[in-house]
């Protein structure tokens, strides 16, 4: 989480969408892996899912901040990350 937080680390665009990519696959992964282990427990199956969304939607704001510069690279990074910080409560 603490990459999300300094979007000019990345010294290309090139590593900032593997980034992203990377991120994504840790993300989607992390929610199957709550899925598979929610078994028949019906809470955490609908916990996994209802942060998918989130989740996903804050990768997209990853890969938009990291084509994008100045003000608005900044804007998407801190929604990304108050996003997929706080979406299982949304």
């Amino acid at each position: 989480a603490c990459a999300l937080c300094m979007p000019e680390i990345f010294p290309s665009r090139s590593v900032g969408l593997m980034f992203a990519a990377a991120y994504g696959l840790v993300r989607a992964m992390h929610i199957v892996l709550f899925v598979v282990a929610g078994g028949d427990a019906p809470g955490l199956r609908r916990s996994a899912l209802q942060i998918a969304v989130p989740s996903a939607v804050a990768i997209g704001l990853v890969v938009l901040a990291v084509l994008s510069s100045g003000w608005v690279c900044a804007a998407l990074w801190c929604v990304a990350v108050a996003l997929d910080l706080a979406g299982g409560l949304i």
